[in-house]
């Protein structure tokens, strides 16, 4: 199964393609990193990630998308200051279009709160970035060397997606 996470921003968007196989009765479930980067949060732009355009030559299409919903109380950590109202807002405007545009293109959307797939995927809901930069290459084989962390968290939210659809096995 193809799974494309994303991880929606006020005008651009940080994605993930991953592969995942196996999975079910008892069997591990296997990632592997294809492609991730950075677009335009643009119609175009999101439907090219879902059929394999950008990254991959002749990519089978995504069988499941993951959005990471954001959460106001998710960026209030200690020395920082919390992100503007109109950002967050900005955000989730993005992330609500880009779930309603693909599930009229029929494609399985599955949106996940910034929480929840921490949760599920590192054991924790406040789960730091310094935390997810670690674990998420240790879930997915090839994993590129640098990565950004939209592009960490994009896997995140497609490993909880895949995790949850699938059933984790130790």
């Amino acid at each position: 199964m193809i799974v494309l996470g994303i991880d929606s921003g006020s005008t651009s968007v940080g994605w993930c393609r991953l592969r995942a196989s196996g999975g079910g009765m008892g069997r591990a479930i296997r990632l592997a990193y294809l492609a991730g980067g950075k677009c335009d949060a643009t119609p175009a732009a999101i439907l090219a990630l879902v059929d394999g355009a950008q990254g991959e030559a002749g990519a089978p299409r995504a069988e499941l998308v993951a959005i990471e919903r954001v959460e106001g109380g998710l960026f209030r950590r200690r020395g920082r200051r919390a992100a503007p109202a109109s950002q967050l807002f900005a955000t989730s405007h993005v992330a609500g279009g880009i779930a309603w545009m693909l599930d009229v293109a029929g494609v399985g959307v599955v949106v996940q709160p910034a929480t929840w797939w921490r949760r599920i995927v590192l054991g924790r809901g406040s789960a730091s970035d310094r935390s997810i930069r670690v674990v998420v290459p240790r879930l997915v084989d090839d994993w590129p060397e640098r990565s950004s962390v939209h592009v960490r968290d994009a896997a995140g939210v497609a490993i909880a997606a895949v995790w949850t659809r699938r059933g984790r096995a130790a």
